[in-house]
């Protein structure tokens, strides 16, 4: 519907014309055509629909459970990748979707707190063996020395490297969709280092996204405390699975 206003100009619309004002103008445009999607298309949005939805309950999930230090654009970081990760094993955008047919690998070298890079602070990296047989996780951490290994940031007193082994089924519409195999933290500082640090995960689960997260926090030498983000760095370490046995 188009009407004059008290400067004798129209606005709205009459059939497919549309009346724009600028200034004293008028200017008549033509509506644009309706956007039509085609199958592939609509199949694709309910493909990224569905891993979107999937990816936030594992995020939550995961925060619960890990109490991860997040920037705040670490959501949309991580619903793309993860998205990638998901369909990096498809051909074709026909078929069911599934998250845990894909390749958990694509995760490793993620991080959650773009503030604090894991790669910059921590020069290491775990030897980590899956042995599919055995069904079994093994984690060997190197020799860490403060100011070799770890770089802290500037006026850091300590810190606390943490490996955690989770398993993950990104399908299931529920939040028991993690278990948490096993968490190993270490304690570092100027004259106390770490020793290599070897352990062994036994009857790894079957069918499912297996991931080893490294997470290190830093504790501040004075009383005025730095943003969390600064003092923070985590990073998806390691990605595999056990393909289920018929």
């Amino acid at each position: 519907m188009a009407r004059v206003n008290k400067n004798g100009l129209i606005s709205g619309g009459i059939a497919h014309l549309v009346y724009v004002n600028q200034g004293d103008r008028n200017i008549l445009r033509s509506k644009p055509d309706q956007v039509r999607q085609s199958a592939n298309t609509k199949k694709a949005a309910s493909i990224f629909g569905y891993i979107s939805k999937r990816d936030a309950q594992y995020r939550r999930k995961l925060i619960q459970l890990c109490k991860l230090v997040t920037d705040d654009r670490y959501a949309y970081r991580h619903r793309s990748q993860f998205y990638k990760m998901a369909t990096s094993h498809r051909q074709t955008l026909e078929g069911p979707v599934s998250i845990v047919e894909g390749e958990p690998k694509m995760m490793e070298g993620f991080g959650f707190n773009r503030h604090t890079e894991w790669q910059k602070i921590c020069r290491f990296f775990p030897e980590i063996q899956l042995d599919e047989e055995a069904r079994t996780l093994s984690i060997t951490i190197p020799e860490l020395v403060w100011n070799r290994e770890v770089k802290p940031p500037k006026k850091m007193s300590s810190a606390t490297v943490r490996l955690i082994c989770i398993a993950a089924l990104p399908d299931q519409e529920n939040y028991q969709n993690i278990e948490l195999l096993q968490e190993v933290d270490l304690e570092i500082g100027p004259g106390k280092g770490i020793e290599e640090t070897h352990f062994t995960l036994t009857d790894i689960p079957e069918g499912q996204l297996l991931f080893v997260i490294g997470e290190i926090r830093f504790q501040q030498t004075r009383i005025q405390q730095i943003s969390p983000l600064l003092c923070a760095a985590n990073s998806y370490l390691w990605g595999g699975k056990i393909e289920k046995r018929e």
